[in-house]
């Protein structure tokens, strides 16, 4: 019986990935493959519940949350590169017709932006289901079995796994090929110094937003709106200190642009930087809650601090801010900044250079000891969208 289940919801699985999303009467996208799913449940459920309340019934409801758990694997495959194929493959072994019919969508190796919003709802949608069912059942045995079903954590995994697609629409939307190609310019241009990348990226990512918004659920719309967020500043972190770790002077002339006197480049810079904080604070206003927004933007005046501070607290504590949200900015990479830093006497270079090791010791202890930047090439490389820019 366990094994025709789990032929039957990698069936369900597998025709939901073939086919598209259907958009509800509230704009959300969702498959029909939980409600298949969970009527496959309560069916099995529904035949034993005239028999026992007992033994049996017992059996099969620990059975339905072993399926759960299966399930919730089966999905979690889904996030690995080239795992599309393999599961509607698996599931054309059980019906080979299934094969014939999946559509050329279906081969290409990852899921749709539109899926993946589904995917966010389907697991939400998983979890008020398998709460609903895991209440039906411990109504139905008897009372001396209701402790020995471990529900809250079956039920918690379809949490987790909404967590992880909102996770997947954020790197796909910072895959967006236009949006690597602004993040490319940013701090090393002149469309970055006269604003036009910025509000390139930030136009693109309110397109992304109003279909988010749209798409998903509102609690899981917000976890993505500040998601994005998350990853602009930390973004915005790696590529400042790569671009301007010889100064705002070389960083402008770089750029082709002409000064007319010394200190002209560094309020340029500094000018625009202050700017972009302005302006990340008005666009992401509606989608962030006030107190995550206002601790962002607090971390890229940090990086600002971080990038022109003349003073040695002042660069000390821009570089904590972002050292809590990116530690791939190591001691080094402010040692180089420092280096070419007018302004600071030797001893304050030394001083500062002490202080920051510090700072990055407490951090990668408090972050579980491996900064981001030693994750490796492979985690580098891999679809985590929280390793960009090393």
């Amino acid at each position: 019986m366990e094994a025709t289940m789990t032929d039957w919801y990698r069936s369900i699985l597998a025709q939901d990935l073939e086919g598209q999303p259907q958009q509800m009467g509230d704009g959300t996208l969702r498959t029909p493959g939980v409600i298949d799913f969970f009527r496959m449940l309560n069916e099995q459920v529904s035949v034993l519940e005239e028999i026992s309340g007992g033994e049996v019934l017992l059996a099969a409801a620990r059975r339905s949350l072993k399926l759960m758990q299966d399930f919730v694997k089966a999905q979690q495959e889904l996030l690995k590169p080239g795992s599309l194929a393999a599961i509607i493959a698996a599931a054309a072994a059980v019906k080979p017709a299934a094969a014939a019919a999946a559509p050329p969508a279906a081969a290409a190796g990852e899921l749709a932006f539109e899926m993946v919003c589904a995917q966010v709802n389907n697991s939400v949608d998983c979890y008020n289901q398998s709460l609903e069912f895991t209440e039906n059942v411990q109504l139905l045995l008897d009372e001396g079995y209701r402790s020995e079903l471990d529900v809250e954590e079956t039920c918690r995994v379809f949490l987790d796994l909404a967590k992880a697609w909102s996770n997947q629409l954020i790197y796909i939307i910072y895959s967006d090929a236009g949006l690597v190609d602004q993040w490319r310019r940013m701090y090393n241009s002149q469309e970055w110094l006269n604003g036009t990348t910025t509000a390139t990226i930030r136009a693109t990512l309110e397109d992304y937003f109003t279909d988010v918004s749209t798409f998903v659920e509102p609690g899981f719309c917000r976890r993505v709106c500040e998601g994005v967020l998350e990853e602009y500043v930390r973004r915005s972190s790696s590529a400042a200190v790569a671009a301007l770790e010889k100064g705002p002077a070389a960083a402008v002339a770089a750029m082709g642009v002409a000064v007319a006197a010394d200190g002209d480049a560094d309020d340029m810079v500094l000018s625009r930087l202050v700017q972009d904080e302005r302006d990340v604070q008005v666009f992401f206003e509606p989608f962030v809650p006030l107190d995550k927004l206002v601790k962002r933007v607090a971390q890229l005046a940090g990086l600002r601090e971080l990038l022109d501070s003349r003073d040695p607290e002042g660069v000390v504590a821009g570089y904590e801010a972002v050292l809590e949200l990116n530690p791939a900015i190591t001691p080094a990479m402010v040692d180089t900044l420092m280096f070419n830093r007018a302004g600071l006497s030797k001893a304050q270079i030394a001083d500062i250079g002490v202080q920051c090791r510090e700072a990055y010791s407490k951090a990668i202890k408090k972050q579980g000891g491996v900064a981001a930047g030693a994750a490796g090439a492979a985690a580098a490389e891999s679809k985590g969208w929280r390793f960009w820019g090393r």
